[in-house]
C-alpha cells in the first residue's frame, strides 16, 4: 500500500505498557499515522478528537478498562473502524467477549510477529475503506430519496415558479446539510435570469464571503436570497456573476470536493475554464 504522507490512513495503538506502544509506533510510522494512547478513556479522548481513524489495535490487559470495554464503546460510536485486538492469554471467553461485544476484526497472540501484523492491518484499512465507500453509497441514495420526496412535495404547495425555486434550493441545502446552494431557472438549454441562494447557518463567515462577492451592477435582482433571519438585513441585494457562472445544469447531483483535483474541473475547454475560474474566485 503506498499513499502520499498526507494522505496516510490513521491507526490507534493502545497499550498500558510504554515499550509495546513505542514498538507499534516503529511497526508502522512509515505506512500510517499512528496515534498512541496508554489506556482506553485516553483513547477514547483521542477518537473524539481525531477525525476518520481506520484501525484500532488494543491490548486487552489494561488496568482502567480492558480491551474488550473499550472495544465495545468504540464499535456503538465509531461502526466504521476496525478494531484488533492484541492479548497474550488465550482465555477463550475473553476472545469470544472481544468478538462479540467489540466487533473485533482480528486477534493476535503476543508476542506477535511484525510482517504478519502488518498484513493484518493492511486488510483492516482495505475493508475499512470499502465500508466508507459502501456507507457514504447508502448514504447518498437515501438523501437522494429523501430529496426527490422533499422536492416534489414542495413543488406541490409552491405558489408560483419564483416560489418553487425558492422551496427546491431550501430543501436541498437542508436535506444536504450545505453551507451555500443555489438553484438556477433552465430556458432553452442556458441559465435563465431566475435564481435562488441558500445559505445555511449563521456563521459570520458565511456572510463575509457573500459581502466580499457582492457587486451592486453584477445582477438585476432576480435572485433571491435565502438566510437566517439574522443575516438577511446584512446582505446585499446583488451578487458577483462569478456565483451564477458556478452552476451548470446536471442531470444528477454532482459533489465537488477539491477544485484543483476533480477531473470535471481539468482541461482547456471553454466552459471548464470558465467554470474552475469561478469557483477559484
Amino acid at each position: 500500500m503506498k499513499v502520499q504522507p498526507n494522505n496516510r490512513p490513521k491507526i490507534l495503538v493502545v497499550d498500558d505498557e510504554p515499550d509495546n506502544l513505542d514498538l507499534l509506533y516503529r511497526t508502522f510510522y512509515r505506512e500510517f499515522k499512528v496515534l498512541r494512547a496508554e489506556s482506553g478513556p485516553s483513547a477514547l479522548e483521542i477518537l473524539s478528537k481525531e477525525g476518520d481513524v481506520a484501525v484500532i489495535i488494543s491490548d486487552q490487559r489494561m488496568p482502567l478498562m480492558s480491551g474488550t470495554e473499550f472495544l465495545s464503546l468504540t464499535a456503538s460510536q465509531y461502526p466504521d473502524i476496525i478494531r484488533i485486538i492484541l492479548t497474550g492469554y488465550t482465555d477463550v471467553e475473553d476472545l469470544v467477549e472481544a468478538i462479540n461485544s467489540g466487533k473485533v476484526f482480528k486477534y493476535v497472540t503476543k508476542p506477535w510477529d511484525d510482517e504478519e501484523l502488518k498484513a493484518v492491518v493492511r486488510q483492516a484499512v482495505d475493508t475499512h475503506n470499502v465500508l466508507k465507500a459502501r456507507t457514504r453509497e447508502l448514504r447518498r441514495s437515501l438523501r437522494q430519496e429523501s430529496l426527490l420526496n422533499a422536492v416534489t412535495s414542495a413543488i406541490r404547495s409552491a405558489l408560483n415558479y419564483r416560489q418553487i425555486l425558492q422551496t427546491i434550493g431550501q430543501t436541498v441545502g437542508h436535506i444536504f446539510e450545505v453551507s451555500y446552494c443555489q438553484v438556477c431557472s433552465i430556458q432553452d438549454g442556458r441559465i435563465g435570469e431566475d435564481a435562488y441562494l441558500y445559505v445555511g447557518g449563521q456563521d459570520d463567515d458565511v456572510f463575509n464571503i457573500l459581502i466580499s462577492l457582492a457587486e451592486p451592477s453584477a445582477v438585476d435582482g432576480s435572485i433571491s436570497i435565502g438566510l437566517p433571519s439574522t443575516m438577511t438585513s446584512r446582505v446585499p441585494d446583488a451578487l458577483k456573476r462569478a456565483l451564477i457562472r458556478t452552476v451548470w445544469q446536471t442531470q444528477d447531483i454532482q459533489t465537488i470536493h477539491d477544485v484543483e483535483a476533480d477531473d470535471r474541473l481539468q482541461g482547456d475547454a471553454p466552459d471548464i475554464v470558465q467554470r474552475r475560474q469561478a469557483y477559484q474566485e
